[in-house]
């Protein structure tokens, strides 16, 4: 959205959080022109959907480990804290599981 090199603005976020969120529904398009699913393609479609999502819980990983701003005044190191919020999101889903 032409802010290249650019610290994002608030409005690049919205922006982006906006297509993320529209790309997602458009992914149960196929799913209005079919009646019934086979199960082997269910199980190739959540195949591919938990590829893409371990890809991108660890491409979030290795973010947050590797997190450096000069301005970052905590104590608490990025490893820790990345640890931290995997610990809290994994407490989540179980919690939720049930």
């Amino acid at each position: 959205l032409g802010n290249k090199g650019l610290d994002p603005t608030i409005h690049t976020v919205f922006y982006y959080g906006w297509i993320s969120a529209i790309s997602t529904g458009f992914g149960v398009l196929p799913l209005c022109f079919v009646r019934e699913m086979k199960e082997y393609w269910i199980g190739v479609s959540n195949a591919i959907a938990a590829g893409m999502m371990c890809a991108a819980s660890y491409s979030l990983f290795v973010e947050g480990c590797t997190f450096h701003d000069d301005n970052d005044d905590s104590t608490i190191s990025p490893v820790i804290r990345t640890a931290i919020g995997c610990a809290m999101g994994l407490l989540f889903i179980l919690g939720t599981k049930s």
